[in-house]
Parts: C-alpha cells; sequence; structure tokens
C-alpha cells in the first residue's frame, strides 16, 4: 500500500492573468453538452446558475461552475471532499482568466497496486486549454510522454494513466510536466512533484 507523503508545485507561465481583448467567455449551453455527467438538481438564483459534476458516488468530488444571469461562467472549481477545493478558476467579462488557484493536474492517486507493480492516474483539467503534452519521469529514469483520454466521470477532465514497475522499491519519486495552450494561445507549463511511500 502506497501514500503521498509531499507535493511540491511550480507553475511557469507567460503570464497568469488575463489582459488580452479576445472573447474565451465560456457559456452555459457548452458546459452541459454532456448531461450525463451533471447532477440533476440544478441550482438558480437572482445571480446566476450554480452546475455539479455527479462526481464519484457518495463522495463530493468534482467541478462545480457558476455562470452569470447571462449564462457566461465566471469561476470554475474542482472540489476534492465537501469543504475543500484543489483548482479554481476566475473570470472577467470577456472570458479572460482573472486568477487562478492551485494546479490542473487535480488528482493523481494509485488505481491498481500488484507485487511488483502500480498503476497511477492523473486527472488533467481541460476547461479553455489545449493540451500538448503531458510526461513523467519516474525516480529520476527516462521522461515518458503519456497518451490520455476524456475522462468517463468528471467534465472537462482528461485522465492518464502509467504503470510503474516498483520491484524492490519502497520510495517512489513522480516528476509530472504539463505544457498547454490558454484560449488566448499562451503556453504554460506545470511541474509538480508526488512522493510516495510503500507502508
Amino acid at each position: 500500500m502506497y501514500r503521498i507523503i509531499f507535493l511540491y508545485i511550480i507553475v511557469l507561465a507567460n503570464a497568469c492573468i488575463s489582459n488580452s481583448s479576445k472573447n474565451c467567455s465560456i457559456d452555459y449551453e457548452s458546459i452541459i453538452k454532456e448531461k450525463n455527467k451533471f447532477r440533476p438538481a440544478i441550482k438558480e438564483d437572482n445571480e446566476g446558475i450554480l452546475l455539479e459534476d455527479i462526481g464519484i458516488e457518495k463522495t463530493y468530488i468534482g467541478g462545480e461552475y457558476k455562470f452569470d444571469r447571462s449564462k457566461k461562467l465566471r469561476s470554475y472549481r474542482f472540489y476534492v471532499n465537501e469543504n475543500n477545493y484543489s483548482y479554481a478558476e476566475y473570470f472577467n467579462n470577456a472570458g479572460g482568466i482573472e486568477s487562478v488557484e492551485g494546479n490542473p493536474i487535480l488528482i493523481s492517486n494509485v488505481d491498481e497496486i500488484h507485487q511488483d507493480s502500480i498503476v497511477y492516474n492523473f486527472y488533467i483539467s481541460t476547461l479553455g486549454k489545449e493540451i500538448s503534452k503531458f510526461s513523467i519521469n519516474f525516480n529520476n529514469s527516462n521522461w515518458i510522454t503519456l497518451s490520455g483520454k476524456n475522462d468517463s466521470v468528471f467534465s472537462n477532465v482528461m485522465r492518464f494513466k502509467a504503470p510503474f514497475n516498483t520491484k524492490g522499491v519502497k520510495k517512489i519519486r513522480i516528476m509530472e510536466k504539463l505544457v498547454y495552450s490558454n484560449c488566448e494561445g499562451k503556453e504554460i507549463v506545470v511541474l509538480d512533484s508526488t512522493f510516495l511511500e510503500r507502508k
């Protein structure tokens, strides 16, 4: 059995705050098209609309979208439990990023454990992003580029799977490098390190 013992994140970008005049707004209809991934009880009041992923059964893990009265997306949060989120984006009237909290590598976890190997999952936000490359480095080995697919549970999320040979290994360090472009065409690089230890 493995547990995560440390997580270190670096985000490198030309600019995190948007000053572009390009209209990058995301509307309600473009998000709700994957209806099967959202809770049926959509919340609507004088401030706007709240839309939530169904997420994993009996958990609060999943995305939360807040739209204004004109049905333009103003914020997105990815929750890891009922009260805490790991990632958030806040948008201006033109749909540009006003601020970001956290890391678009939303979740990373052990999916399968075998005697001499594990399979590790990485869930990455694709909202307003064009992912160019996602690569990993296992215990200072060669970098490997992974192929991902749209997740079947969460909206606007891609899942990447990576098997690791753990024979004789008790401590694991996984370096992750994500390269993507935002709506304005700016390239952003995210570096992430995950440390695991066999109990």
